[in-house]
């Protein structure tokens, strides 16, 4: 008896799906199926970037559910699209963010600060992202323990969603460098922080939830707040604290 493609639904009996050519073994992500992903994400260009990045704006919980379920063939390999969108964001943010957002609202001085780090931390950005996942990663687990995911799927789950946040620090990106900085600029950062706070938000509802209930929703923004304000003060606390030595 043939089975089923879990992207198209089409019957197969071979290695690949003869409607969408998937691969027929699209199991569970395990720490293995991690590093394989990982490892190829580097080296090749799957396709469907653009797809990707439309599902994650308008379904981004109903997209990683999807994923995570065995419909892979159309979406972009999740860590060679961190590693594009945050090498463009590479490009920008020293031009946009060219000091703590800590120090904007007050939280910090320059002196505090240890500027070199912050610096490398916008010019390889990409890194910044694949080294702040396992953190969300954990978060996310935490928070939705009773939902069947393994940490290797809350991992997939948050690079598509730290990559596609990239999306919006590039649309934002016009408006911060018309700027020239002051309370403006300091206003475009935290309104930055409140798309990306409300859409992860609302990603973890689909996705660990099935519904954008109230209850669900406001779950969902707790965590979401949770880790991006953790990402924020790991990192803050990173360069004060190499500011002392």
């Amino acid at each position: 008896m043939a089975s089923i493609c879990k992207n198209c639904g089409h019957p197969i009996g071979n290695k690949y799906c003869p409607q969408c050519g998937q691969k027929t073994s699209t199991s569970r992500f395990t720490v293995k199926l991690l590093v394989d992903q990982f490892i190829h994400g580097f080296f090749h260009l799957d396709h469907g970037i653009l797809f990707t990045i439309k599902e994650l704006a308008i379904r981004p919980g109903q997209m990683l559910k999807n994923y995570l379920a065995g419909h892979r063939v159309s979406y972009f390999n999740p860590f060679t699209f961190v590693l594009i969108l945050g090498g463009i964001n590479s490009f920008f943010l020293p031009r946009l963010h060219w000091h703590s957002f800590f120090i904007d609202i007050g939280l910090f001085t320059n002196r505090q600060v240890n500027q070199q780090i912050w610096d490398s931390s916008l010019k390889y950005f990409s890194a910044r992202i694949l080294l702040s996942v396992p953190v969300y990663s954990l978060i996310t687990k935490c928070f939705y323990y009773k939902k069947g995911y393994n940490y290797s799927e809350h991992f997939i789950a948050n690079t598509y969603l730290r990559g596609e946040g990239c999306i919006f620090t590039l649309l934002l990106a016009p408006l911060q460098l018309a700027t020239n900085g002051g309370p403006l600029l300091t206003a475009t950062k935290l309104t930055a922080l409140f798309i990306a706070i409300l859409y992860v938000g609302w990603a973890y509802a689909v996705l660990f939830n099935n519904r954008n209930s109230w209850p669900a929703m406001i779950k969902g923004f707790i965590c979401g707040f949770t880790t991006v304000a953790t990402e924020l003060v790991l990192l803050n606390l990173i360069v004060t604290e190499a500011a002392k030595l």
